[in-house]
């Protein structure tokens, strides 16, 4: 095993306002066993952290397609005892809920590509290349919660 077995994973999400990018939150994804330690653990944990700080209306984007795919699959997915972080969706469905997901909250949860290049960021609408840059963002301050 390398050290990288052992590293702490870390989550972080950031808002964008008037073209700025600030930060939101990050830190070190809180586990109590080793097989928790896991990148879609993190982004799931990362999208809960926002849930508690972000109330509709509200437009949200993760880099973790599973959350979308997740949500659109409804809370008994989700939340079913033999999905991977069923503890964690949980915790998500019950923000959701809360804020009236579901009821007519006005609340959108969105794909962004992660990882592009600068090339790539400079082709895209202004929108568009604000959500990557807050991508990029959110994954720096991930790092630093990591370590």
């Amino acid at each position: 095993m390398g050290h990288t077995d052992w590293a702490q994973c870390g989550w972080a999400w950031v808002t964008v306002s008037g073209g700025t990018v600030r930060v939101g939150q990050y830190g070190a994804l809180p586990i109590s066993l080793p097989a928790q330690r896991r990148i879609k653990r993190a982004e799931l944990w990362a999208f809960h952290q926002a849930m508690c700080c972000v109330l509709p209306p509200a437009v949200i984007h993760t880099d973790h397609s599973g959350i979308v795919q997740g949500l659109a699959k409804g809370k008994h997915w989700c939340t079913d005892g033999r999905r991977a972080h069923a503890d964690v969706w949980r915790m998500v469905w019950w923000q959701l809920e809360d804020q009236g997901y579901g009821e007519g909250a006005d609340l959108e949860v969105r794909h962004v590509k992660a990882h592009r290049s600068k090339a790539q960021k400079q082709a895209l609408q202004d929108d568009a290349r604000r959500h990557a840059v807050g991508n990029d963002e959110a994954d720096h301050f991930a790092k630093l919660g990591a370590d």
